[in-house]
């Protein structure tokens, strides 16, 4: 199924092509819309699955090394 994207920029300068926060859910509701309703539950469920997919990555089974340091995020050099 072939969804179309729509990219909506949020910001203050209108002039640019900027949509104020307070306007996006106008401006959503103001698209038409491409989407017959078979298409929008195909497209549905094909999103499902992929969500299906992410939650459902095998994970190590077993105690964890007591050795091992464990990687410390948020710092960058």
């Amino acid at each position: 199924v072939d969804v179309p994207v729509t990219d909506i920029v949020v910001g203050n300068d209108e002039e640019q092509g900027q949509v104020p926060l307070k306007k996006v859910r106008t401006k959503m509701l103001k698209l038409p819309r491409l989407l017959s309703g078979p298409q929008v539950t195909a497209a549905n469920d094909r999103l499902r699955a992929m969500g299906d997919l992410m939650s459902n990555m095998p994970l190590p089974k077993g105690p964890m090394p007591k050795g091992m340091k464990m990687p410390r995020g948020g710092k960058m050099r």
